[in-house]
């Protein structure tokens, strides 16, 4: 087979096939002092799939204008049923993501598994993490309110402190040449 080589370099990285293999017949035992590092991917994952849940039903009635972005999440929040609560639980589990991706990718550093042959696995983490900042930070603008207009503004000019690509980010994060969003 000519992708055994490839598939033989993912499983080293990741251990997904080898880890699947394992995990068929595995019984599992109660174990009282389990490490909290080894539940951070499971930690992780549920986080990312509320995320993805919770945001599709919060997506279903929102309205990303400027004219009824405001009126879209006051009726979220307000008029639909539960919506407070989705809106709830989208928010605080965003933050919860970053916090989890944070504790994971400080403690790969501790425990030396950004390297081979973990390499793929903290590289990915690094990523996302990358990637929930990014949303939280753009999350906070949606409702189109002064106070998440001016938390993202201070947010973004943070960027331009960085040497060489600071500006560059932030015309990435303010969607243009600026000065304004």
């Amino acid at each position: 087979m000519k992708f055994q080589p490839i598939l033989t370099w993912f499983d080293e990285r990741t251990g997904l096939v080898s880890g699947a293999k394992q995990c068929h017949d595995r019984k599992i035992a109660i174990d009282p002092c389990v490490c909290p590092m080894k539940l951070m991917p499971s930690a992780i994952i549920f986080c990312v799939i509320l995320q993805a849940v919770s945001g599709f039903f919060l997506w279903s009635f929102y309205s990303p204008s400027t004219t009824t972005a405001w009126e879209s999440v006051h009726y979220i929040q307000n008029d639909l049923s539960g919506g407070w609560l989705l809106r709830g639980v989208h928010h605080y589990s965003a933050q919860v993501l970053v916090f989890l991706l944070a504790v994971y990718i400080v403690g790969s550093v501790f425990r030396g598994l950004y390297r081979s042959p973990r390499e793929f696995v903290f590289w990915i983490a690094l990523l996302m993490g990358c990637l929930a900042l990014g949303a939280c930070l753009t999350g906070d603008l949606l409702g189109w309110t002064g106070l998440g207009y001016s938390a993202t503004k201070v947010r973004t000019g943070f960027l331009q402190m960085i040497p060489i690509i600071g500006y560059d980010l932030y015309k990435l994060a303010i969607g243009g040449p600026g000065p304004d969003f």
